[in-house]
């Protein structure tokens, strides 16, 4: 199911609640459809049967030029948490699994809120 540009709650990998905006490219949830899968798996390479689908949460915030009164200048923005999900592909079910179990307990590194939704991707699931 892709759900890009809504609101999703879920549990992070550290078992908290998080919301965030669904980036405005692409973003997968369960139930996977054959599109969904074969987007995951044969967009970026398609040798490779297996992939590990995870979101990243963030603060979109920073700064933008823009003009006022004609005059340019520097405006902060702050859009709150947006997710973006990243895509690593693998060749066995074995290295797929091992990074499965590792990515299930990430915990967030500075400038991240939190990750969540961790899936294994195969033509099987």
């Amino acid at each position: 199911m892709n759900i890009q540009n809504q609101q999703r709650t879920t549990k992070s990998t550290e078992g908290k609640s998080i919301a965030f905006t669904c980036n405005k490219g692409w973003y997968f949830i369960p139930p996977f459809t054959d599109e969904d899968k074969d987007f995951i798996l044969k967009a970026f390479d398609e040798t490779h049967p297996f992939a590990i689908v995870y979101t990243e949460v963030m603060e979109d915030r920073g700064l933008v030029e823009t003009t006022s009164f004609g005059t340019p200048i520097i405006e902060r923005y702050n859009n709150g948490p947006v997710g973006w999900q990243n895509i690593k592909l693998y060749d066995t079910e074995e290295e797929a699994r091992k990074e499965l179990a590792f990515l299930q307990k990430l915990t967030p590194k500075v400038g991240t809120i939190g990750y969540c939704d961790v899936f294994l991707v195969s033509e099987d699931n």
